[in-house]
């Protein structure tokens, strides 16, 4: 049985004090099985950046709107966008809970066989970031309210921006010329600084299978390796209801399946990425947004007998071309990235 244990205290002139212990436990009741937890707490102060003037500190205005609300008219998108970023003087510590749970078995009767799983449980609380204004959730979730005005006046916009710089046109009041129809005025306006966006709780299990097992020829390798949400909820806002994201707009299962081989210089890989779907709400007429499955290709090939230390290598990502899930919002997609397939060539050195 080992017991380890550290204990952490930071003083911030700004934010103040803080005292984080850690402590872990392990125990090997025999010599293939390891049993292990940890549990600690953890404090992150707002940078500089977070709190003051930062880089980008501005009103950003698009002469476009591609987050609508479900609804409106498609004449929207005609309308501005007014975004107000920047950093926050009232922003507070971000701080977390967190404990552990696992194992790692290494049977001596299967050589080269490792299976592990481990449950977490996060509670993180006061999250600094940017209020998620591209989210699919943010005109069907009541929480994310406070981090837009549809159809704002010039008093409201002038109020938000203050004497930030503005971006993308000559002043505010450009924006309402006289007379102007309420179609043609700016559509939304976001409250983009950074902000305190409330607590995500957590748990699930990471898990790990892999096996290698040497052949005459080379090698042979497989993994199975992923995580399984077993909760997720997230309050947005202090105060705030938690909404349950496993229920709207966040997969409960993600992994990578892969198989190897070596054959003398030669290798080469094959690997399944899976991420779950997902129910969507005030997204309609959609209610679910699809898994999103691709396959990647590894080769290589080691020079080692003309050119020492030197590795030839070709990587085919997302082999098939698949597209991202479909999303019935402006973006159009979800759940995935639309780089498509990509082929990399390269080469491989030490000195």
């Amino acid at each position: 049985l080992e017991i380890s244990g550290s204990i952490r205290y930071d003083d911030y002139s700004d934010v103040g004090g803080t005292t984080n212990p850690k402590i872990g436990v392990t125990w090997k009741p025999f010599e293939a099985l390891t049993l292990r937890g940890n549990f600690g707490t953890s404090f992150h102060a707002p940078s500089l950046a977070d709190l003051g003037n930062s880089p980008d500190a501005r009103v950003q205005v698009l002469p476009f709107s591609p987050f609508r609300a479900p609804g409106g008219s498609p004449f929207d998108i005609l309308r501005p966008t007014i975004a107000i970023a920047g950093g926050n003087a009232d922003l507070r510590p971000e701080t977390a809970d967190t404990w552990s749970l696992g194992f790692d078995l290494r049977p001596a009767a299967l050589e080269g066989f490792v299976a592990s799983a481990t449950y977490f449980n996060v509670k993180f609380k006061n999250a600094i970031a940017v209020p998620p204004f591209t989210s699919p959730l943010l005109f069907s979730d009541p929480n994310y309210a406070s981090f837009y005005i549809l159809n704002p006046t010039l008093a409201q916009v002038q109020a938000a921006a203050g004497n930030l710089r503005i971006d993308g046109a000559p002043s505010l009041a450009s924006l309402y010329p006289p007379g102007a129809p309420p179609q043609a005025l700016p559509y939304v306006m976001f409250l983009a600084q950074r902000a305190n966006l409330g607590a995500v709780n957590v748990d699930g299990i990471d898990f790990n299978l892999a096996y290698n097992r040497p052949t005459s020829f080379g090698s042979l390798s497989a993994n199975f390796t992923g995580s399984y949400l077993l909760n997720r909820e997230t309050q947005v806002i202090q105060g705030g209801t938690f909404s349950d994201d496993l229920k709207n707009g966040t997969g409960r299962f993600l992994f990578t399946a892969g198989l190897g081989a070596t054959v003398g210089d030669f290798a080469a890989r094959a690997t399944l990425n899976h991420r779950s779907g997902f129910p969507l709400l005030g997204v309609a007429p959609q209610t679910r947004v699809a898994a999103f499955d691709t396959v990647d290709l590894f080769f290589s090939y080691d020079l080692g007998d003309m050119l020492a230390n030197t590795m030839l290598t070709l990587n085919v990502d997302n082999v098939f071309d698949e597209d991202p899930p479909y999303l019935n919002n402006a973006v159009g997609y979800t759940n995935g990235s639309t780089l498509g397939r990509l082929v990399s060539f390269g080469i491989r050195t030490k000195f």
